[in-house]
């Protein structure tokens, strides 16, 4: 997690001092890659930390981390790329997660993991069975679904109704805010209502919210009202998502872990450029119908690990 942490800030000071496109291009992929360092440890710690049937709330309760880094820390770097550059809100984001490593240095203890037995080897690698593909499958229509939005909002919001840096940034804190609110929601009803079910009843929210934001384009209140829950939604069904990548590889949490996160980058990377080109050649309506390709696709698949597991 230090090692994820301090990467980040390399990255964001490579970025942020940079002289070029290919020096930015090349602080993005640092800062990209050892984001994704610091979620695979995280989530493996936590893995090795807490039983099956209380990590959704865990996890939950640790995403909300996620939401109150839009809600708070994106809007500050907005709001800072707005009154001196984008180059200081680089450096100013490098400056708090070197804080942060200094803060798990000092908090994190080294004892062994209660729930993880210390003597129980690392099973070899071994091809994932068909609910483990249902997962995987599911995470990249979670990511694609929610890309296909993420990409293109900001275009939307800034060709359609003018909105500039400091407007954006006040979108990005009402987003935050639902954001905050999916994940405790998250954190209290996960486990209890199961992980797989989780996901697919936010995938049955995204659905709707994004046929609606097809119709709702040229409207900017309640389109961006129903952006919102779209989004919550989507933060809802990945955080009920991630405690399952822990199951994936028995004895291994960490590489079921790291599939899943590799399988929601491989969602975010197919989504990418389709949605901003079709973005440009038919509006804000055509990324909303991928994205509820996305979101059936994740449904599906989660309906299918559930009913696999019924057999079992």
């Amino acid at each position: 997690m230090v090692g994820g942490l301090l990467g980040i800030a390399v990255g964001s000071v490579i970025a942020g001092v940079s002289a070029g496109i290919v020096m930015f291009t090349v602080g993005l992929l640092v800062l990209g890659l050892t984001k994704v360092v610091f979620d695979v440890a995280l989530i493996s710690w936590t893995a090795d930390h807490v039983p099956y049937d209380r990590r959704g709330r865990v996890t939950g309760l640790l995403e909300t981390s996620w939401a109150l880094g839009l809600l708070i820390g994106v809007t500050v770097l907005g709001l800072v790329a707005a009154v001196t550059s984008w180059r200081w809100s680089y450096v100013v984001g490098a400056v708090g997660v070197v804080a942060m490593a200094g803060v798990l240095l000092a908090r994190l203890d080294r004892e062994p993991a209660p729930h993880h037995a210390a003597n129980r080897p690392i099973t070899p690698a071994i091809p994932l069975t068909a609910d483990g593909w249902a997962a995987i499958v599911g995470m990249i229509g979670l990511t694609a679904a929610a890309q296909a939005l993420f990409v293109t909002f900001g275009a939307w919001l800034e060709d359609g109704f003018g909105f500039g840096t400091a407007a954006l940034s006040a979108v990005a804190f009402g987003i935050g805010g639902l954001e905050l609110l999916a994940s405790t929601t998250s954190a209290a009803r996960t486990d209890r209502w199961g992980k797989e079910r989780s996901v697919i009843g936010g995938a049955c929210v995204m659905i709707p919210c994004g046929l609606l934001l097809v119709a709702l384009q040229s409207h900017v209140a309640p389109g961006l009202v129903t952006l919102a829950v779209f989004i919550a939604a989507f933060e809802f069904s990945i955080v009920s998502t991630i405690p399952i990548g822990a199951e994936l590889s028995p004895g291994a949490p960490g590489r079921g872990i790291g599939a899943l996160l590799a399988a929601g980058t491989v969602g975010r990377m197919l989504m990418a450029i389709p949605a901003t080109v079709l973005y440009e050649a038919h509006g804000f309506g055509a990324p909303a119908l991928l994205a509820v390709g996305g979101a059936a696709l994740a449904g599906a698949a989660m309906l299918a690990r559930l009913r696999l597991h019924r057999r079992q």
